[in-house]
């Protein structure tokens, strides 16, 4: 039986209780012999005291529930607090009706602190660069348009325009991977050269822009003298990821007409007569950096390098290189490695043999040492020779198969030199073979994997080096 049937059945039983006993009670006082007469009184009797009753217990538990209820949503929906909760003390389903109202207020809490943040998020989103952290193009122009409005209380007024050197070089060569830590780098540098007042912003790709009201072409060039002092500390303390920026400054010169824009256009103008005027080619600084950073993670093949060389010069004479293929096999022992800066450490360096999804990035080092090199004047010439020296005679190399005299021939002469010195070395994925183990495994290998003939010549070269220290070690 559910609670408002027995509530029912009490309230009936009750009821007829109190016109039992009320009907007894006036007989028994006054005396009264007419059972209907008396009957109608002890009824009109039980009703004044039950309707008194369940007057009061109907104003408690259910008018007083329902005036809190109506005076709180009303509170609520003026004051449009959604914090607030109804104080409902009631029976049964009016106190239950009263906890539901608060969770469904706690719910509608929860959802305009969700609608807030999110709120938050986006206008944050509309004015800021994700990865930066910088505010972005969209704030820029705002910030432009806002100090146009208002140019005299802010003159004088300089802009600094900054770009970085090189990032299309390392992100297309390296990954983005490479090229998002360098703009993060590239931030935070710009950033901690601002002060209180100042805009700095991401408005392109790899350009950043920094407008500065209230301060003189003076103090700018000051402050552009301050952002090339953190890049040179930055590339000192982070050699894997260095920094070139180019810089242009203008500031506002008096004339009448002018305004925010013209000031931006010509800083932009500063910042590219900066770009290309700068010593050596537009990406020499990279590669340097490059380089430097190849050296710093070549850690366990030192030595290499210069081994290769001496082979170099050694061997370039007997196999008939041209002055020019000399100096292009020498380069090529300097940079063929260049890629492998696209390659992370743990398969560089992994003792244990490569996957084949491992492999496949490991070989990627050819194309990406071409990418890198084919976008420098200075390396250009040799960017043909990185790609393809790793090819096989037999034209089961990579990364183009191509075979026999189709491979340059500078690429067939290194191949052997690279080959001998790697074997004669210990590296994290083999242990060193002796000179005599090296040559025979270079025989073996010719014409599947080298040039016969620059083989034939290697050896030869090697036996003549040999019986000379012999001759000498018997003097």
């Amino acid at each position: 039986m559910s609670l408002y049937n027995r509530l029912l059945m009490v309230i009936g039983l009750t009821i007829s209780g109190l016109v039992v006993i009320n009907y007894i009670l006036i007989s028994f006082v006054f005396g009264l012999k007419n059972e209907i007469g008396t009957a109608t009184i002890a009824v009109v009797w039980t009703g004044a005291v039950v309707g008194f009753v369940l007057a009061g217990f109907i104003k408690k538990t259910v008018l007083r529930p329902i005036t809190i209820l109506r005076e709180g949503t009303e509170f609520i929906r003026l004051r449009k607090d959604l914090g607030t909760r109804l104080n409902v003390t009631g029976k049964y389903e009016l106190e239950k009706l009263g906890e539901s109202i608060n969770n469904m207020l706690e719910d509608l809490e929860t959802s305009q602190k969700e609608l807030k943040d999110r709120e938050s998020h986006y206008k944050y989103l509309s004015f800021n660069d994700t990865l930066t952290g910088l505010f972005n193009r969209t704030y820029f122009e705002y910030e432009m348009k806002r100090i146009s409005r208002n140019m005299d209380a802010c003159l004088p007024v300089s802009i600094i325009s900054v770009d970085i050197d090189g990032h299309k070089m390392v992100n297309d060569t390296l990954g983005h991977k490479a090229g998002d830590t360098q703009l993060k780098n590239a931030a935070n540098i710009l950033a901690r050269s601002i002060r209180k007042g100042d805009s700095l912003a991401r408005v392109g790709g790899d350009e950043f822009c920094i407008i500065l009201p209230n301060v003189p072409f003076k103090v700018a060039l000051e402050r552009k003298e301050e952002i090339l002092d953190l890049v040179e500390e930055h590339n000192k303390n982070n050699p894997l990821f260095p920094l070139s920026l180019s810089i242009g400054v203008a500031a506002s010169g008096g004339e009448k007409d002018e305004d925010i824009y013209d000031i931006y256009h010509r800083a932009d103008d500063d910042m590219y007569y900066n770009k290309f005027n700068k010593i050596g080619s537009l990406n020499g600084k990279v590669i340097e950096f490059l380089m430097e950073a190849l050296a710093e993670r070549d850690f366990i093949a030192q030595g290499h390098v210069e081994r290769l060389i001496g082979l170099a010069e050694r061997i370039a004479a007997r196999v008939n290189l041209t002055e020019q293929q000399r100096k292009e096999l020498v380069l090529l022992c300097k940079l063929h490695d260049l890629g492998k800066l696209g390659v992370p450490d743990e398969i560089l360096f992994k003792p244990a043999s490569l996957t084949g999804v491992e492999l496949k990035k490991a070989r990627s080092h050819v194309k990406i040492g071409y990418n890198i090199a084919s976008r420098s004047k200075d390396l250009a010439p040799i960017a043909d020779l990185i790609l393809y020296h790793h090819e096989h005679w037999d034209g089961n190399g990579y990364p183009t198969g191509i075979k026999g005299e189709e491979i340059p021939l500078v690429c067939r002469v290194f191949a052997v030199l690279d080959a001998y010195d790697v074997m004669t070395n210990t590296r994290p994925y083999h242990q060193a073979k002796s000179k005599d183990e090296a040559l025979g495994e270079l025989k073996s290998c010719a014409g599947t994997q080298f040039d016969p003939r620059m083989v034939e010549e290697f050896v030869k070269m090697k036996k003549e080096e040999n019986m000379e220290n012999v001759v000498e070690i018997g003097l």
